[in-house]
């Protein structure tokens, strides 16, 4: 699910489809009337519920920062659902692990570090997109009414020493998982060099470049109603920020440029989890993917 927003949206214009159909039944302003109405108490409900989930992220906030003894990482963007979202799970995840996220002057020395082992590595320098990666996270969505509904988490977070990795299923309607279990998570260290070699795969893959969502021309009535979620969610942040974002809505079968190259090295992270991976217990947070 790719926020409230498309939510209201995807609602509502399905109330419009109704309406339309029921205009020779009912009269037209009086249909127009209650679909209005419908919108602002969706919009009320919603926004209640964000309301609550910036309460439950500072209560996050204020533990984060007693245990460890800094501030929470913030991101520029914690206005959406989404963004509350995936700080909610960072400092869940940091807090069951017991890793906290590094300061400024911390990364700015991690950074020379890879500057080095990069360059030994692979013989050319670092660009400025790979040493800004904190945080890779890829969300795959078939649906909750889908036969094998369900969706799938995978996040690769930058540590001192490489990355932690983790992959988490959740399950549609009736479907029985053998990973994940709906509300743990299971994570995979990865070294220095595994790390290296999985962001350098995605720079190759130039996933600076996509789009912001496939097919590019989203925003059709027939498209909402036909697909109202995103099959996939990708997201890359720097130590403060979302620096890129790109989402598939399964329609047209339209992906990015490089999108084998990129489908293989997600795939292949997810195997080292799902091979040797650990529990990590991150249970109650809310809308059950925790």
């Amino acid at each position: 699910m790719n926020g409230g927003s498309n939510t209201t949206e995807f609602r509502f214009a399905m109330l419009l489809l109704l309406a339309s159909v029921s205009s020779t039944l009912a009269d037209t302003t009086d249909v127009k009337g209650k679909l209005a109405a419908e919108k602002v108490s969706i919009e009320v409900l919603e926004a209640k519920h964000l309301a609550e989930d910036k309460a439950r992220l500072e209560v996050l906030e204020a533990k984060y920062e007693e245990k460890f003894k800094k501030n929470a990482p913030r991101f520029e963007e914690d206005t959406t659902w989404d963004s509350i979202f995936d700080r909610t799970m960072s400092l869940k995840y940091a807090l069951a692990i017991n890793y906290p996220y590094p300061t400024r002057e911390e990364k700015n020395a991690e950074d020379e570090k890879i500057k080095i082992e990069y360059k030994k590595r692979f013989g050319v320098p670092i660009s400025d997109f790979e040493l800004s990666i904190m945080r890779v996270d890829y969300k795959t969505s078939s649906g909750y009414n889908a036969p094998y509904g369900g969706s799938t988490n995978f996040s690769a977070d930058r540590t001192a020493t490489g990355a932690i990795l983790k992959y988490n299923q959740a399950s549609g309607r009736g479907t029985i998982l053998t990973v994940g279990q709906g509300r743990g998570w299971l994570d995979y260290n990865l070294n220095m060099n595994e790390w290296l070699d999985f962001i350098r795969i995605l720079y190759k893959c130039r996933i600076n470049e996509w789009e912001n969502s496939y097919p590019k021309n989203f925003n059709t009535l027939a498209d909402m109603i036909a697909g109202p979620s995103p099959s996939w969610h990708f997201k890359v942040y720097s130590l403060d920020k979302i620096i890129f974002t790109s989402n598939g809505y399964g329609l047209k079968h339209e992906h990015p440029p490089n999108w084998k190259a990129f489908k293989k090295a997600i795939n292949d992270m997810e195997a080292k989890i799902k091979k040797t991976g650990t529990k990590a217990d991150t249970s109650g947070g809310k809308h059950g993917q925790d």
